[in-house]
């Protein structure tokens, strides 16, 4: 299985990518040490960056990514004919950013979706790592929203451009390092609106999907100012750093609440529901709007030396790992991706088992009726 021009667009994109993600995180641990900010710990971190070298090493599993798709779908399906010049590098960006905002909507509000995208929300924390954790399959969601432009006849360098822009700007929204920015509060999604959406206290669910802009959030009535601070992570805490477990769990939630649903039809209905809604109520169940959330009790941030090393190294081997499984991707036969693929994900696994194995990721709270693991 050989896929149509891949490689290029994966070597090209994903070694100068790590690099930047690398060197952002750095920094921003230098500047919480200089000004005595806890902004990370090693498990949390660790366990972001497993589950995105996974989403990595599942597409070249698969041997393409959702870009290079994008190009086989524009040259052989596209439909229409996009505006050149630069009011048709204005027109896809606005038609981007609602795409976005409601496949970002969805992610939340949909249980299928809600499975893949919880993994990004699992954290307690808020930073650069964050910013990275993405669910295995989370490619998969955000091509079902993008590919459409293709045969829309949206141009591939057009796409591509704004496509790493917009997610390069939302990575960079994702720290508490930066306050609040005056007038482009009202316009722009600033790091004080996108802590919002992270946060799990009830008036902030559902609320601030829009990607770089407010418009649509406010056009749609989801758009929501900080009125207290936010605590961030799922209302159900997880009991595991390791990025496998953490992406399973949210699939096997929805299976259970689909076993043991009233009816057939009310499980059938569970997936196109929102991951809240209490399938014997028939009506989501969400904590009350003022309702106020401890903060939640994290472990102690002591880790072994030792273990902390042997953590750290068996990232680096994941992480090396996918990138020499990216940049083979057209030359190994499908067998030898998946065998690959398979061991580095369980490398992530165990690095973040190796150094998180005496500690509990959160005390434990009462899980919820509905929607285990909701954070909208």
């Amino acid at each position: 299985m050989t896929p149509p021009n891949t490689e290029g667009l994966l070597q090209n994109s994903v070694l100068p990518a790590a690099g930047l993600v690398l060197g952002l995180m750095l920094v921003e641990v230098v500047l919480g040490l200089v000004l005595k900010r806890n902004l990370y710990r090693l498990p949390d971190a660790l366990s972001s960056l497993g589950s995105s070298l996974g989403q990595l090493v599942v597409q070249a599993m698969l041997g393409f990514t959702t870009l290079a798709m994008y190009t086989v779908l524009y040259d052989h399906l596209a439909v229409l004919t996009w505006p050149t010049g630069p009011l048709g590098w204005v027109l896809a960006f606005f038609v981007m950013e609602l795409v976005f905002y409601w496949r970002h909507r969805a992610g939340h509000e949909l249980s299928v979706l809600w499975t893949v995208h919880e993994v990004h929300h699992q954290s307690s924390e808020y930073n650069y790592a964050v910013a990275q954790r993405v669910g295995y399959l989370q490619w998969l969601h955000t091509a079902c929203f993008i590919w459409p432009l293709a045969i829309l006849g949206l141009d591939p360098l057009i796409f591509s451009v704004l496509f790493s822009g917009i997610h390069l700007y939302q990575f960079l929204i994702h720290t508490r390092l930066i306050g609040r920015l005056g007038p482009l509060e009202w316009v722009i999604m600033t790091p004080a609106h996108h802590r919002v959406h992270h946060a799990r206290n009830p008036r902030y669910l559902d609320t601030n999907y829009g990607f770089t802009l407010l418009i649509f959030d406010q056009v749609f009535g989801t758009f929501q100012r900080q009125v207290e601070e936010p605590e961030y992570g799922t209302l159900t805490p997880l009991h595991s750093f390791s990025p496998l477990d953490n992406n399973i769990r949210p699939w096997r939630t929805l299976i259970t609440r689909m076993l043991h649903a009233p009816s057939p039809w009310v499980a059938l209905q569970l997936p196109f529901r929102h991951p809240s809604w209490d399938p014997v109520q028939r009506r989501r169940v969400l904590p009350a709007k003022d309702e106020t959330v401890p903060p939640r009790q994290l472990p102690s941030e002591r880790v072994d030396l030792m273990r902390g090393i042997g953590a750290v190294v068996a990232v680096l081997v994941a992480t090396v790992g996918t990138l020499v499984l990216v940049e083979s991707i057209a030359s190994w036969p499908l067998g030898v991706r998946l065998l690959v693929g398979f061991v580095l994900l369980g490398l992530s696994a165990v690095a973040t088992h190796v150094v998180t194995a005496p500690h509990r990721v959160a005390e434990p709270l009462e899980p919820m009726e509905a929607g285990d693991g909701v954070h909208s």
